[in-house]
């Protein structure tokens, strides 16, 4: 099996001074990542499979590392399947999520990929407000988890500021419900009511 070359991420790692027991919430531009890692030819299945190993490797046991797979679609479709339904934020999500998707968190749109030592806790956190009080992202703030863009602007991977505007009662988004029919990893599927927290077009 061909390996990337790592150097690029060992010298971006050292730089942010990422360490064992770090929370990192992982946001990448796989094409633009692949070039840097001089990594082109590599197929591309065996290619995140290394990147997940690499940073799991560098944050130990003791880390978490979370990656987004949001799906937007559900919302106009009024449906999502929790292991089949695509991960629309990225290539490197949407390719782990084939293997991965037991590690996939509940909600339909602003899913994760969860991994480390605090996947399972993670993983049980049921809020069907997308940016609700007990949403997962108030937990990635409690954790204090860091927020790693390799690729792409930092803003890309900026979605929290969404919870943020929750807490500060921002008057210019709302909560839009939305029904769809939820499919769960034991493929039951059950009719569910959902949040939003959607913008006001005329502000």
């Amino acid at each position: 099996m061909k390996l990337i070359d790592y150097n690029i991420l060992e010298k971006i790692c050292n730089n942010l001074s990422i360490k064992k027991g770090d929370k990192i919430y992982l946001g990448l531009d796989l094409i633009n990542l692949s070039k840097q890692l001089k990594a082109k030819k590599i197929n591309r299945y065996i290619l995140v499979e290394q990147i997940l190993n690499f940073f799991l490797k560098k944050i130990g046991k003791e880390g978490s590392l979370i990656i987004p797979v949001f799906n937007f679609k559900c919302i106009k479709e009024k449906k999502f399947d929790r292991r089949n339904s695509d991960g629309q934020s990225g290539a490197f999500g949407a390719l782990l999520l084939k293997k991965y998707y037991k590690f996939r968190t509940i909600n339909p749109v602003y899913s994760f990929l969860c991994f480390g030592k605090k996947k399972n806790f993670y993983l049980k956190i049921k809020s069907f407000n997308e940016t609700g009080k007990n949403s997962i992202w108030k937990y990635f703030i409690k954790d204090k988890f860091y927020l790693l863009t390799l690729g792409h602007h930092y803003i890309r991977s900026f979605t929290h500021v969404h919870y943020l505007e929750r807490q500060a009662k921002i008057k210019y988004r709302y909560d839009k419900k939305f029904s769809l029919i939820y499919k769960d990893l034991n493929n039951i599927s059950k009719k569910k009511s959902n949040f939003f927290f959607a913008r006001k077009k005329n502000i």
